[in-house]
């Protein structure tokens, strides 16, 4: 199991100096970003030849909008490199292949909600496709909700666990 690397994160709205991951619709879709370090890396913790058997990736919430609303709610693979630079309006596309598509109903704050984007990180590890990080984006809610999850600068960040074998 190897868990971790040297997470980035951007989302289109951030506040305080813990930068909360905030997505979910309002009147317009919000969305966020999270990588997890260079997963091809020379030294990286899951060599290019495993066989990646789950990847985990959680979030804690902080809070939401409105916590019984379901948030329809896909992950994608940006389609191109991005930083925490960028802005809403210089905000990666992503390249249209859904890793995962799940509805999501606010756990309550201090609980988890998981993702498993398996086959997505495995083409990462493998090299098949660049790591240009995650973009987690609610698609199609009918009735608006935010959730906010715990950023990178907090003791209850974001995890990617990656269960792999040879």
């Amino acid at each position: 199991v190897a868990s971790g690397g040297t997470p980035s994160t951007y989302c289109s709205q951030n506040a305080g100096t813990d930068n909360p991951l905030f997505y979910g619709h309002t009147t317009y879709i919000r969305h966020t970003y999270a990588k997890f370090g260079d997963l091809t890396a020379a030294g990286s913790a899951v060599p290019a030849d495993a066989v990646i058997d789950d990847a985990a990736l959680t979030f804690t919430e902080e809070s939401a909008s409105s916590p019984t609303t379901v948030l329809d709610t896909s992950i994608y693979r940006p389609g191109e490199a991005w930083s925490t630079a960028i802005t809403y309006a210089t905000q990666p596309t992503n390249d249209g292949i859904q890793a995962e598509h799940v509805l999501v109903t606010p756990p309550g704050v201090g609980n988890t909600v998981t993702f498993h984007p398996t086959a997505l990180i495995q083409s990462m590890v493998s090299g098949a496709v660049p790591n240009n990080g995650l973009e987690v984006m609610c698609t199609a809610d009918a009735s608006p909700n935010t959730l906010d999850f715990y950023g990178f600068a907090n003791s209850k960040h974001p995890t990617l666990t990656v269960t792999w074998q040879q």
